[in-house]
This record gives structure tokens, C-alpha cells and sequence, in this order.
């Protein structure tokens, strides 16, 4: 009986340190710090009957990625003020009866990407090819699920770089299907996000630690 009690308490001893230890680690966080010089949003529309190709470019959108074990999560917002088609009178006609960028007190100018958990390698530099993503985008008010291909994922040590695609369906997000100069745009446009930029460390202490040195 009394090994039985002994045996015991060394295994609550052990039991006890190891969630200790856990409970005192640190964990790394890396955060991408994004170059708006080199990052951009690009869309791409076909216009019928004539096949007409219409393509636009906008600003770097702004936000967050975080790296946090093999786990990255991010947030995302772009200005669609920024979108540029190389006519002054089109991109007036898009933003102003389409996007609707004033409505709202101009809430409607911005869109929005909630980044699903997403699987990266533990190391200081990988390429991926065709990595498949998913997320919550929120266009013209309506929050939708989307998913889309990232047909590159590059890291060398702290530069990162990614060329991530989407098609976006208008009427899922009650955007009517826009026509100009005799031309209607066809209800899927596709959508090309460049991102590059600096990953910066930092070590994070565990919550339930921090309550413990109080």
C-alpha cells in the first residue's frame, strides 16, 4: 500500500511539472509586414459579345498574416477605390452603380478576406506551387465563403512572397452584372492578389503564465 501512495505521488510530481512547463513556454509568432510597393490586386473581366478583356489594378491591400507553428491565419482589407481600368469614365461608371463605393458612409469601398487556418512547412525557406486556400470575403456588404489556388508560396529566411487567385461570382454578393459602351461583363471575374513583404519574430508567453507571475 504504501509504494502504491509513493508511486502516486511521483506521477502527480511529474504530471504537475510537465504542465508547468508547458504552461511557462514561449511561443514564436511571426508576422508578415506587408511592401506596398511590390504588392498589388489585379482583376481580370470578359466582356461579351465581343470577348473584350478588361483589366484592372488596384493598391496593396493591407492587414496581416500570422505564422504561429505551422499554422497561418490572416486578414486582409483593399480599398476598391483603388481600382484603376485605364479609363477614367469606366472606372467611374464600376465604383460609383456597381460597387457602390459610397453607400454605407463608404463601408462599401472596402473589402474584406479572413484567411482559413493554412498548413506551411517549418522551415526558414520553402517554395509551394498550387497550394489550395479558403476564407470568408466580405464584397458589397455580403460576407460569403471562397476558395482559391495559390499558384506560388515563396520564403527565403524573411522575405515571403505569394500569387494567390480567386473567381468571384457577382450576384453572390448582389453586385449586378455591369455593361458599358454596348459590353457586358461576365458574372465571374477573376482576381489575382500579389503579396510581398518581411517576416518579423516575436516571442509570445503564454496567458495562463502571465496570470501566474501577478
Amino acid at each position: 500500500m504504501t509504494m502504491k501512495i509513493y508511486f502516486s505521488a511521483i506521477l502527480l510530481f511529474l504530471l504537475f511539472f510537465l504542465v508547468n512547463q508547458e504552461e511557462g513556454g514561449t511561443a514564436v509568432i511571426e508576422n508578415l509586414q506587408i511592401d506596398t510597393q511590390n504588392s498589388t490586386v489585379e482583376f481580370t473581366a470578359i466582356g461579351n459579345p465581343s470577348m473584350l478583356t478588361i483589366k484592372g489594378t488596384g493598391a496593396a491591400p493591407t492587414g496581416k498574416l500570422t505564422i504561429s507553428d505551422e499554422y497561418a491565419t490572416g486578414f486582409f482589407e483593399f480599398d476598391l477605390n483603388s481600382l484603376d481600368t485605364g479609363i477614367n469614365l469606366r472606372d467611374r461608371h464600376m465604383k460609383e452603380k456597381y460597387l457602390e463605393v459610397a453607400k454605407e458612409n463608404g463601408l462599401y469601398a472596402k473589402t474584406s478576406f479572413l484567411l482559413n487556418k493554412l498548413i506551411l512547412p517549418k522551415q526558414e525557406s520553402f517554395t509551394l506551387e498550387n497550394i489550395a486556400f479558403s476564407g470568408v470575403l466580405k464584397l458589397h456588404g455580403v460576407e460569403k465563403n471562397v476558395s482559391g489556388v495559390a499558384s506560388k508560396i515563396t520564403r527565403q529566411k524573411f522575405n515571403f512572397t505569394t500569387h494567390a487567385s480567386l473567381k468571384i461570382k457577382l450576384s453572390d454578393f448582389k453586385i449586378a452584372i455591369p455593361s458599358y459602351a454596348g459590353i457586358t461583363v461576365a458574372e465571374e471575374v477573376d482576381v489575382l492578389v500579389k503579396i510581398a513583404g518581411t517576416i518579423v519574430s516575436e516571442q509570445k508567453i503564454n496567458d495562463s503564465s502571465k496570470a501566474k507571475s501577478k
